[in-house]
């Protein structure tokens, strides 16, 4: 398109205009169809995998912004799965992280991804390894979407009982430490 006024042209996917009238199979998968061309088109899901030689031939500004596509992407995949609490998502981008620290050299990090997929995949029991996926979240609201790492609810829990415990000063006894803690759950 030049002009505003132009018509767009439908090039890339031909035929759409009359779609909504097919079945729900055929628009699944002409959705299906044209959700995986955007991919493709945009999204690189070959995270360091590009030659040095192929980017210096090519649109160097249209591979970044593929790259922040793609891990903007993943971000808020990742994000996602821990606010519903789907364990087995996690998981997913745990294998997906693993070649991205790889390549990246953060050693420490694809260790603790490898450890956590040895655990899940060999080591652990199956019961172990239920917990070891689910265990990880924590609803304190109890509504759908909420859920929070269960290292940052303990954090925040640690937080708010050193918040309370510094403003009892005078009364440091057993009952004001016991009304203290029971007051810091309840938020």
């Amino acid at each position: 398109m030049v002009d505003l006024n132009e018509i767009p042209s439908c090039s890339l996917f031909p035929c759409l205009q009359d779609e909504w009238m097919e079945s729900i199979e055929s628009r699944k998968k002409m959705l299906h169809l044209v959700s995986a061309k955007i991919a493709e088109q945009y999204i690189n899901l070959n995270f360091n995998n590009t030659p040095d030689n192929e980017i210096c031939d090519s649109d160097k500004i249209f591979a970044h912004a593929k790259c922040i596509l793609s891990l903007g992407c993943f971000y808020l995949e990742y994000s996602d799965s821990i606010r519903e609490g789907d364990g087995e998502r996690v998981l997913r981008c745990w294998r997906y992280l693993l070649p991205m620290f790889h390549s990246s050299r953060r050693n420490n990090y694809a260790l603790e991804s490898l450890d956590l997929l040895f655990q899940h995949d060999f080591s652990l029991s199956p019961r172990l390894a239920a917990e070891l996926i689910w265990g990880r979240f924590v609803n304190v609201q109890g509504l759908p979407g909420r859920n929070i790492p269960n290292d940052l609810h303990n954090g925040t829990s640690k937080q708010i009982v050193k918040n309370f415990t510094t403003r009892i000063r005078g009364q440091q006894d057993r009952e004001s430490y016991c009304q203290v803690f029971k007051s810091s759950w309840c938020y």
